[in-house]
């Protein structure tokens, strides 16, 4: 629910405040970073999905196939946020 909030430092605060290695929120936080229009919001998200590591690396995967150009751009930043080699994988 706090990645839905109108209001964008809500959804920042969210993110932010995210147990390390909580697998189970990946495909929520995934889609919210997949979404997001604020740019702080947004980054606190992808730092999120950094954290959630390469749990996170089918989703943001899949959606480099989307028709909206902006989704692939943000699963893009998300990846290379990630950094792993699994992800550095997907990028080349």
């Amino acid at each position: 629910r706090g990645f839905e909030a109108q209001d964008a430092s809500t959804r920042q605060r969210h993110a932010l405040s995210l147990p390390d290695g909580d697998g189970r929120d990946v495909g929520v936080l995934v889609e919210a970073v997949l979404r997001e229009q604020d740019p702080n919001a947004a980054g606190a998200m992808a730092w999120a999905v950094a954290r959630a590591g390469d749990a996170a690396i089918p989703l943001l995967t899949a959606a480099l196939d989307s028709p909206d150009d902006d989704r692939r751009h943000r699963a893009l930043r998300a990846l290379e946020k990630i950094g792993s080699p699994a992800a550095l994988q997907v990028l080349t």
